[in-house]
């Protein structure tokens, strides 16, 4: 066995503190330089080639112990040994304290035995080596792909069995209670599903009544009462005074002169639209602190203004609304229904149930308006229903009706499903119409055990003496190389048609 030492060196020490150790080592033995994590000293090509010659003028296999990827890169082209750690027997040994003065101290001595495999110098990868490894895995690659082509192909078989035509019809029950199909009182479950939408519609508002338009305008005369110069500001009112008030206000402004009786003729138009009849001498009266210095009078007819007929919200028009958003609700829950849905689901749009929860006019009765506007919130009930439940009792139905050990060939089943869905209290109820055709029953599980590992003309042969077929059957494999059924009975899939 060849004497081992052990030499641990810090992340002070220069290269040549390292050679110094490594020069103190015995010759002939194998010595195991440990490097701290992150020590630079080693990470240069001239500083490992120059411990590479040290090494070698001491006579001792030097081995390195880094983690440092750039250090085991730079080692290894320098030819020296590196290894990730060091062998179990030698962990237990621990760096003596550092004395720089006393370097003799710093090599320790070790006689435990290591593995054989660590007196071998690590081997370096060869071109040599590369080629035969990549010739191997290439080898070794081939005879896998070779099982998986014997062993693991697909065939997919179709069969074109003797059959005879049989249709019957009866009344299916959907029930939401039941959890599985009950073929002999013909009952298949049913999943109930509610939802809960909201919205806003608008419709036209019916309702017509006539409101005010125009402005009726004539002429006034103003008096004065004083003798000094009166002013009469734009805007001022007039009004008359016996009979319903009808006011007025003067369109410019007017500068009445000095003197008692001095008038002026002004223009007037009234305050409110709508038709307007002032009779002569009616509009006599001035509103605010003017009045007691300015008489005001018509002297002729006022008449003018007008109407027009606008758009009122009626009571019907509630209805019609209330109408359009029950519709539009419930066209917005079935289309959330069938995002719901579970796959080969579906819900007769009979069973719908629509419970309105509110229903909020934004306008009232007479207000005038071009569209009543609403919202309400719904929910909606319905029932879900499998399309293979329904298709899994009427083959059932088939098959019983033509007795004995058949089955039905599944793609010439036709199901005709009655538009007149009747809702129940436990569910609802439709009348199904079922043909298709019915063959003796075929075990596969029989013929893929009798199948397998065949030649291709071997497989047909023996399904064509051993079934009765109509036709010769189809074989395809994926991939074809060979001609042979799979080894796998689970690798063959064996369809059975009544239009291969």
């Amino acid at each position: 066995m060849r004497p081992t030492q052990l030499i641990f060196i810090t992340r002070q020490d220069t290269i040549d503190t390292i050679c110094a150790l490594v020069g103190r080592a015995r010759p002939g033995t194998q010595v195991w330089l440990v490097i701290p994590w992150r020590a630079g000293v080693l990470r240069g090509a001239i500083n490992l080639k120059r411990l590479k010659r040290v090494s070698e003028d001491a006579a001792v296999d030097l081995r390195l112990v880094t983690r440092d990827r750039e250090t085991r890169g730079l080692a290894r082209d320098a030819g020296l040994a590196v290894h990730w750690g060091v062998p179990p027997s030698l962990r237990k040994h621990r760096p003596p304290q550092v004395h720089t003065t006393d370097l003799g101290r710093r090599v320790i001595p070790v006689d435990e035995p290591k593995s054989r495999r660590f007196y071998r110098r690590p081997r370096k990868l060869t071109l040599t080596a590369v080629f035969f490894s990549l010739l191997l895995i290439m080898v070794l690659f081939t005879a896998l792909a070779g099982v998986v082509v014997f062993f693991m192909p697909m065939a997919r078989v179709v069969l074109e069995p003797i059959a005879s035509p049989h249709e019957t019809a009866f009344l299916l029950h959907a029930n939401p209670r039941y959890r599985e199909i009950d073929f002999e009182d013909r009952v298949i479950p049913a999943r109930s599903i509610q939802v809960i939408v909201e919205g806003q519609a608008q419709t036209p508002a019916t309702g017509r009544k006539d409101v005010p338009d125009q402005h009726a305008s004539g002429v006034i005369v103003l008096a004065n009462r004083t003798e000094r110069t009166i002013t009469v500001p734009k805007g001022t009112v007039v009004r008359t005074s016996s009979g319903v008030t009808q006011r007025f206000y003067t369109t410019v402004d007017a500068e009445l002169p000095p003197g008692l009786h001095s008038h002026v003729r002004i223009p007037i138009m009234a305050i409110e639209p709508g038709f307007v009849v002032a009779p002569p001498f009616t509009v006599n009266r001035l509103e605010g602190e003017l009045a007691a210095q300015v008489e005001a009078l018509n002297d002729v007819r006022i008449e003018g203004g007008g109407t027009r007929r606008v758009s009122v919200v009626a009571y019907a028009d509630f209805d019609t609304l209330r109408t359009m958003l029950v519709e539009l609700l419930q066209q917005e829950a079935y289309s959330r229904f069938v995002d719901e849905l579970e796959p080969g689901e579906y819900v007769p749009a009979q069973s719908l149930n629509a419970q309105v929860m509110s229903l909020d006019y934004l306008d009232v009765v007479d207000q005038q308006v071009d569209m009543l506007s609403g919202r309400m919130r719904l929910v909606v009930s319905g029932l879900a229903i499998q399309d293979n439940d329904i298709r899994d009792l009427s083959r059932h139905l088939l098959v019983q009706q033509a007795g004995g050990e058949s089955q039905a060939i599944e793609d010439s089943l036709q199901i005709s499903r009655s538009g007149n869905i009747r809702v129940l209290e436990a569910g609802l109820e439709m009348d199904i119409q079922v043909q298709g055709l019915v063959t003796p029953m075929i075990n596969m599980e029989a013929v893929q055990r009798e199948i397998r590992g065949r030649e291709i003309e071997d497989a047909s042969t023996w399904l064509l003496e051993n079934l009765s077929l109509r036709s010769a059957p189809q074989i395809e494999l994926a991939p074809d190389l060979i001609h042979r059924m799979p080894m796998l009975a689970g690798r063959m899939e064996i369809v059975i048609s009544s239009n291969p």
